[in-house]
């Protein structure tokens, strides 16, 4: 059997770092303006808004996965090394 070798340090670095990607100004917060005028250029700007909210929701919710699967490699490699280190030491 292989052994995995997983560098908490390097793990929670790249958590920390979604972590400010998800806070960060590069998710878009604002919702299309409202419009005044009509026309065919006016809806596809606002289609254009809406493919981009639904971009920024699904990037957001891509971040928080990723944050929740990292942080749960990380806890199951820290129990499973503390249980292991207890077993060998028994």
């Amino acid at each position: 059997m292989k052994e995995i070798n997983i560098s908490i340090e390097a793990l929670e670095k790249e958590i920390d770092s979604l972590r400010r990607l998800q806070s960060s100004s590069i998710v878009f917060r604002l919702g299309p303006q409202n419009l005044v005028s009509g026309g065919k250029t006016v809806g596809e700007l606002e289609k254009i808004a809406d493919m981009y909210k639904t971009l920024n929701d699904d990037f957001t919710t891509l971040i928080s996965n990723t944050i929740a699967f990292m942080e749960n490699v990380k806890n199951s490699y820290m129990s499973n090394d503390a249980n292991a280190a207890s077993a060998i030491s028994k």
